[in-house]
């Protein structure tokens, strides 16, 4: 397992960074600048935590969550990748592929103005080639600060192209779900994941009212979560993406999954950051491509 003593000597930031044990041993880094607060978990690269000082979590997150090798942390952002939702011919493998169930690995970690950087890495081996039979090395990019910035930079080692599909899933934290907006998809068409996969175009903002699960196409952002309950607004930027999955899973749903809380639908949205559906990624032998989100509070 992770010698968690050995990375923090190696990448500890005294009064901002510290590498612990949480949530049955897992790794994790908690991050702390005089605005926000965050805590990036080395399985799975994920995200769990981000939240200005005095304020609600950005960041939402299951009281139901896995927090165990094998299993999927439920909440934050998950990194899907390299591809989005079910494998597109093997149903044995792992939902929303593997990336989010291995040990990354820590290569730097920078003190910048008002910000903490992380940076993470993540490269081919035979565990991967087995679901995925492609070399591929991969630099995942934190940056805590007034805003939240994730870039995941990822690099074609082999000696053919390779497609993927992949996703920043945020989860993020609402007051009610019944009382948020999404706006920045107007005019937009999508798929309709509960309607057999039907073509739709969106007609005026998102608004909640049943399960909703949409793979909004060519879309650029930005995106915005004004929230009447808790005050205040989220806007996601995005680049290297050009869909964009808005989800919700309502009543029914919540109760089928074991890692959800019956009720923690009321408090969460996900509006993500993706390459999915028709927006495959084709990266050639040494080339790579960058997909990236920032997460501002207003």
């Amino acid at each position: 397992m992770i010698d968690v003593q050995a990375l923090q000597d190696r990448f500890g930031i005294a009064g901002h960074l510290a590498v612990k044990e949480r949530n049955g041993g897992l790794p994790v880094v908690e991050i702390q600048t005089k605005h926000v607060t965050a805590a990036v978990c080395l399985y799975g690269a994920h995200v769990m935590e981000y939240a200005h000082r005095g304020g609600k979590p950005v960041l939402w997150m299951s009281n139901y969550s896995y927090h165990e090798l094998g299993k999927p942390i439920r909440g934050g952002i998950p990194v899907c990748w390299p591809w989005f939702s079910a494998h597109p011919t093997d149903p044995s493998k792992p939902v929303h592929g593997f990336a989010r169930l291995r040990i990354w690995t820590m290569l730097s970690t920078t003190l910048l103005d008002d910000a903490v950087e992380i940076r993470l890495g993540l490269l081919s081996d035979e565990r991967t080639r087995m679901m995925w039979p492609h070399d591929f090395q991969i630099q995942y990019t934190v940056t805590v600060g007034r805003t939240l910035r994730t870039e995941l930079f990822v690099m074609n080692t082999g000696t053919s192209a390779v497609q993927c599909t992949a996703a920043l899933h945020t989860y993020f934290t609402v007051g009610s779900i019944r009382d948020i907006v999404v706006s920045g998809l107007d005019g937009i068409e999508y798929i309709d994941n509960l309607d057999n996969s039907v073509r739709k175009r969106q007609d005026g903002d998102i608004t909640f009212d049943r399960e909703t699960d949409r793979i909004y196409l060519g879309t650029r952002g930005p995106h915005l979560i004004d929230d009447k309950k808790l005050r205040r607004k989220i806007s996601i930027e995005k680049s290297g993406s050009n869909s964009t999955v808005v989800w919700n899973p309502w009543i029914l749903k919540s109760k089928k999954t074991p890692d959800f809380g019956d009720t923690e639908y009321e408090t969460m949205v996900c509006v993500e950051t993706t390459n999915a559906a028709e927006d495959v990624v084709k990266i050639p032998p040494a080339g790579s491509h960058r997909l990236g989100s920032t997460i501002a509070l207003e």
